[in-house]
């Protein structure tokens, strides 16, 4: 029962830090696009 849940535990916090790092890696994409739109309009 302890091993099962151990297991479990584990599983969903390999899942969980998988979504974090999916989100925080969607936010810097978000980020570099902003910032690229803002480097174009400097050029213009």
């Amino acid at each position: 029962m302890y091993l099962c849940l151990s297991l479990l535990w584990l599983l969903a916090y390999q899942v969980l830090r998988m979504l974090i790092c999916l989100a925080c890696c969607e936010i810097e994409a978000r980020k570099g696009l902003e910032t690229n739109k803002q480097l174009s309009v400097i050029e213009i």
